[in-house]
């Protein structure tokens, strides 16, 4: 079982976690015995808050991180941005358009924020990456699990 884009970690930037996060983030991939569940939540490569809580959550957890174009992805992010003010009676925000550039540069990310996820941290274990083309929507492709 896959949940898309669930967010939940998105609202302890400003109230940090309760006691029980971890039980709480838990109840949303009930599985049967020998069956894997997760999810992919695009926005956790860029907040600050997400890798440090991801390991309190789930230290077993293995990552995948897909990077996708850059260029795509801020285009893809402003479309989708646009249907939903649309959506809500609003305009498109200017800080909508600074988010879209910041989150399409993953070479930018600040130390100890997202890129500890990636192969530099060892705090999911052992990291293996490899790269690779695809023709739809991502040009490139970083796979990165932690065991």
């Amino acid at each position: 079982m896959v949940t898309k884009e669930l967010h939940f970690f998105d609202d302890f930037a400003n109230s940090g976690p309760s006691p029980d996060v971890a039980r709480q983030y838990a109840r949303y991939f009930p599985r049967p015995p020998g069956r894997v569940a997760g999810e992919w939540t695009p926005r956790y490569m860029f907040d600050l808050w997400t890798p440090a809580l991801l390991r309190r959550c789930a230290p077993d957890a293995k990552l995948l991180v897909l990077l996708r174009d850059p260029v795509e992805r801020y285009r893809s992010h402003l479309a989708r941005a646009r249907k939903r003010a649309e959506q809500r009676g609003r305009s498109l925000s200017p800080a909508l358009t600074n988010e879209a550039i910041a989150r399409g540069r993953y070479w930018a990310r600040p130390s100890g924020g997202a890129a500890t996820c990636l192969p530099g941290d060892r705090s999911f274990g052992r990291v293996r990456m490899s790269t690779g083309s695809s023709s739809t929507r991502c040009s490139t492709a970083a796979w990165i699990t932690a065991s």
